[in-house]
């Protein structure tokens, strides 16, 4: 069995993630997700990449606690457990504790709700807040994982792209999951 990690965005074409009211494309991305957490999980769709007897289905999930894929891929791994007969755990990877506290109520509370969802939860590093703590959640996620699963527009600045290239760096493959038009796809890189 197989650890994944998820990195993504905040936002979609603009939009923040709303459990409550999500956009067009956050309900085309968590219906495609909970497809491909699906096929990861379950051993009739394993992704192989050792013998074909060794299974490297995913049964444990890390992610990152943060506004937007995040919190939308922990929800759907709630999901998707759900629907399978294989214990699957999901571990929140909190950069620092006060994580949330800078956030408007309605996203301290959805960050409540996701960590209630969470199999445990895991402090990386202390407070205070420093921008490079996000990158060693990164890592520490990376590092704690056999893939990466990356919602990514392609651009490769910023956060998410960061823990792609710290990923690859470290020679483990991502499953990189782009709105095609008005499709979602994905693709080993």
């Amino acid at each position: 069995m197989a650890t994944a990690c998820f990195t993504g965005h905040r936002q979609l074409n603009g939009q923040y993630y709303n459990r409550n009211n999500p956009s067009t494309e956050w309900v085309m991305l968590k219906n495609y997700l909970n497809t491909v957490l699906m096929g990861l999980m379950t051993q009739h769709n394993c992704i192989h990449t050792g013998p074909a007897t060794q299974c490297n289905c995913v049964n444990h999930f890390i992610s990152g606690l943060a506004i937007g894929v995040d919190m939308l891929a922990a929800e759907c791994v709630a999901h998707t457990r759900t629907l399978v007969k294989t214990p699957i755990i999901l571990t929140g990877a909190m950069p620092f504790p006060s994580q949330p506290s800078k956030w408007p109520q309605h996203s301290q509370d959805h960050f409540q709700y996701i960590c209630a969802l969470c199999n445990e939860v895991v402090t990386v590093s202390p407070d205070p807040y420093h921008p490079s703590k996000m990158q060693i959640r990164n890592e520490w996620m990376v590092d704690r994982s056999n893939y990466v699963i990356a919602i990514w527009n392609g651009i490769e600045k910023g956060g998410t792209w960061n823990c792609i290239s710290y990923t690859r760096s470290a020679g483990k493959p991502v499953l990189w999951i782009e709105l095609n038009g008005t499709q979602w796809r994905n693709s080993w890189i």
